[in-house]
């Protein structure tokens, strides 16, 4: 539960991501719960509300995450922190991870289960992009 500079969780997950030619792995914590990506925060939408894993000690908070998270509510998107099991992503109604360098990306796949394209992350996408403009005009 302590943070520091040592980054060889997020160098091994990305070495495991790559030789599954994936282009990002999901961290779980020991009772099989998503926390986040190896560079990424992970996102969901289910029944409509957005859920994210809360700010454990082990999980960075990102600032693209926090910015996400306002978005949603500005647009009256429901927004939940809570620890969902990793399988139970697939059954989500679409599944995004943000990145400062990416913004809001919409993951594809699961493990080769292809996962279903939410209205609700395109409108995040839109936003956030609007949003970034505004910052750097």
């Amino acid at each position: 539960g302590h943070k520091t500079g040592n980054r060889l969780l997020q160098v091994l997950a990305a070495a495991h991501a790559a030789a599954r030619e994936a282009e990002e792995a999901l961290l779980v914590n020991t009772d099989g719960h998503v926390c986040e990506g190896g560079s990424s925060n992970v996102f969901w939408i289910r029944d409509g509300v957005l859920g994210t894993p809360p700010l454990l000690p082990s999980v960075l908070p990102g600032v693209t995450r926090s910015a996400v998270l306002d978005l949603a509510r500005e647009l009256g998107v429901r927004c939940e922190e809570k620890l969902l099991p990793v399988e139970e992503l697939k059954s989500c109604e679409g599944v995004f991870l943000t990145l400062t360098s990416r913004g809001v990306v919409e993951v594809e796949s699961l493990d080769d289960t292809p996962l279903p394209r939410s209205p609700v992350t395109t409108r995040l996408q839109d936003e956030f992009e609007k949003l970034m403009q505004r910052e750097c005009a």
